[in-house]
């Protein structure tokens, strides 16, 4: 009888793990696909379009680093934000719209 709870309880915790991780992979599909061909450029050499919707978007946050890379045809910018309490990243593409 023991032996059949913890089979139990093992095959409850290997799903709630098993879908607490699918659910972070869908959520991160697009930025695990090509997270490793970024390239870390300067704050400064973001386009204006980037900085400006970060300014009317997320006031309150400094941007931290900045990378861009290629995602099929298209370049995108992935900028770290920090307010001091909470940390973020937010991917642009080279027109500032959210991605």
């Amino acid at each position: 009888m023991r032996t059949i709870k913890l089979i139990l309880a093992a095959a409850i915790f290997t799903l709630a793990t098993t879908s607490s991780f699918s659910h972070n992979l869908e959520l991160n599909s697009d930025i695990v696909a090509y997270s490793q061909d970024r390239e870390e450029i300067a704050v400064s050499d973001l386009p204006s379009s980037v900085t400006e919707a970060i300014e009317d978007n997320y006031a309150d946050f400094s941007i931290e680093k900045a990378f861009k890379s290629q995602v099929n045809d298209d370049v995108v910018y992935h900028v770290l934000l920090s307010n001091g309490t909470e940390n973020m990243e937010v991917t642009f593409d080279a027109d500032g719209n959210k991605v």
